[in-house]
Formats: structure tokens, C-alpha cells, sequence
């Protein structure tokens, strides 16, 4: 009963592994350390002199928000089913004779292009899915930096 007056000190065990990305640090301060260094390539306008380690942390934790949102929009669009429709409603166009052939052709050509943009998008989608789950890993590190900051604040 006497050490329960005492608040706990963490012990150097107490790290956890979070994720798989985690598991690479071998402590607490060797990934905080990392994400530090992070921020100034995810964020180069920051001035990292200027903002304590949680300010910094703070800044890498919204980027990294960012990148995961534009990332979930892509992986949850069904790309691949919009490529049929467009190509019908293109070869409609075509057929228009009241257009000059040379406008039509630029048309062609220039929806041809974006035909071929979200086909190779389509067809990228388990890698887009790829980076977003490692993005998320990395999120959730800052995320779990950012909460043990806070409650060693409010001790």
C-alpha cells in the first residue's frame, strides 16, 4: 500500500508494438526520434527549431491525414466500372456530324488519354491500397506518440 500513493513510473518495458511498423524501434524514444525526423521531410516549410516535439509530432500527425484521405478516396472509387460508360458516350460523340473531324479527332485523342490515366489507376489500386495500410501504420505510431505525450502531461 505504501507505493500506491506513488504514481507509476514507465518502465522501459512497457513499450508496446503497435503494428508491424512499429516492430522495427527497438524502444518508445527510437521511433519518436524517427517520427521527428519525419515531419521535416513530410513537412519541409515547417521550421522544426521554431515547435517543441509534440508541435512537430502534431504537424506530422495532420500530413499524414492528408495523405490518408486523398489515398481512401482512390481506393474506394470503383474506377475500372466508369471506363464502358465513357467509352460508349465517346463513341456517340464520335458520330456527330454536325462537329468539325477535326475537333472530334482532338476530343478523341484527348479522351483517350484520360481512358488510359484511369485504366492504369484501376490497375494500380492494390498498390494505392498498399501505401494507404502503410501510411495508417505510421499514423496510428504518431497517434500513439502523441497520446503517451499528453497523459505524461497530465501526471
Amino acid at each position: 500500500m505504501e507505493s500506491s500513493n506513488q504514481p507509476e513510473s514507465p518502465q522501459s518495458g512497457s513499450y508496446k508494438q503497435i503494428n508491424s511498423i512499429s516492430n522495427c524501434f527497438q524502444s518508445e524514444e527510437a521511433m519518436k526520434t524517427y517520427y521527428l525526423q519525419m515531419t521535416h521531410f513530410m513537412s519541409p516549410n515547417y521550421c522544426p527549431e521554431k515547435g517543441s516535439e509534440y508541435a512537430r509530432l502534431q504537424s506530422l500527425y495532420r500530413k499524414l491525414k492528408q495523405f490518408i484521405n486523398v489515398l481512401q478516396l482512390l481506393s474506394m472509387h470503383e474506377w475500372g466500372k466508369g471506363i464502358l460508360e465513357i467509352q460508349n458516350a465517346e463513341g456517340i460523340y464520335m458520330l456527330q456530324s454536325n462537329i468539325d473531324r477535326k475537333i472530334l479527332l482532338q476530343t478523341h485523342q484527348e479522351i483517350g488519354l484520360h481512358l488510359q490515366f484511369i485504366t492504369q489507376l484501376a490497375g494500380n489500386m492494390s498498390f494505392v491500397k498498399q501505401l494507404l495500410g502503410i501510411l495508417q501504420c505510421h499514423y496510428h505510431n504518431v497517434e500513439y506518440l502523441i497520446k503517451n505525450m499528453e497523459s505524461s502531461k497530465n501526471l
